[in-house]
């Protein structure tokens, strides 16, 4: 077989197998309408348990410290251009 040949027919086989993929993915739920179904979480006006994370510094920072911080946070951590 030819090279160009080659090339064709494993072009072919890659479309086939993305095509396969493609058609066994299920398609992902849409999203509850407001009206009919609730999403899970909390409420407005409900205080969410305190939890601890690393920052991309590395540093611990809880929910606690920043609800203590005020609303906008430290604006030196969160500026905008």
């Amino acid at each position: 077989m030819s090279p160009m040949k080659n090339r064709f027919l494993a072009f072919a086989a890659f479309l086939v197998a993305v095509s396969l993929c493609a058609a066994e993915k299920p398609s992902s739920p849409a999203l509850p309408s407001a009206a009919t179904e609730t999403m899970p979480g909390l409420k407005v006006g409900e205080k969410a348990a305190d939890f601890t994370l690393k920052n991309a510094s590395g540093e611990d920072v809880s929910l606690q410290s920043l609800l203590k911080e005020g609303k906008g946070g430290d604006s030196t951590r969160r500026t905008r251009k």
